[in-house]
């Protein structure tokens, strides 16, 4: 669904020292396609801190997003003889708290801890949580590194008809170039 008109807005105010750092921001995008009947805004407003203390640092942000988008979809719903195509879409409001805990004990390791956590409710409800260790050693100065990471991510659904969890361990190799 590519929009045949897009308009977005953002604004942020942002703080940073030597050892802390936040940012207060505001973002609203409107796609609209009057050939699909495609329609979409959506408002997102959030905070987010952080520090640092010596090989130590702490990030934490919180977000909030309301959300309403509509498209006429090629299914149709209604019985025969006469089908009409149905619009689909969403409305409703999404919460997400997030935070991550890294350390860098030497130039060439780095530990990171963070976890997620979001709640939607509007025309459907649900929570997520994902949380992750990841540890990476870095090779060819910062433009390499090798790690692991493991991930584990919970979903929870209004009518709980189709929760679900997973836990994934991934073994990476990264390059900047």
């Amino acid at each position: 669904l590519a929009p045949a008109e897009a308009q977005q807005e953002s604004a942020q105010l942002s703080y940073a020292a030597e050892q802390r750092r936040g940012s207060l921001f505001v973002r609203h995008r409107r796609n609209e396609n009057d050939v699909s009947l495609y329609r979409s805004e959506n408002v997102a407003t959030g905070v987010t801190a952080g520090f640092d203390r010596g090989s130590l640092g702490l990030d934490v942000a919180y977000t909030f997003a309301r959300i309403d988008s509509e498209a006429l979809t090629n299914f149709y719903f209604d019985p025969d003889p006469n089908p009409v195509p149905t619009y689909v879409g969403f409305a409703g409001d999404t919460n997400t708290i997030s935070g991550s805990l890294h350390a860098t004990p030497s130039s060439d390791v780095q530990w990171e801890l963070g976890t997620a956590y979001a709640t939607t409710k509007g025309d459907f409800a649900l929570a997520t949580l994902d949380w992750h260790a990841d540890l990476r050693w870095f090779v060819a100065g910062k433009n390499g590194a090798v790690g692991s990471e493991y991930r584990q991510s919970f979903y929870k659904a209004e009518g709980g008809f189709d929760d679900w969890s997973a836990q994934s361990l991934f073994v990476y190799w990264r390059q900047v170039f």
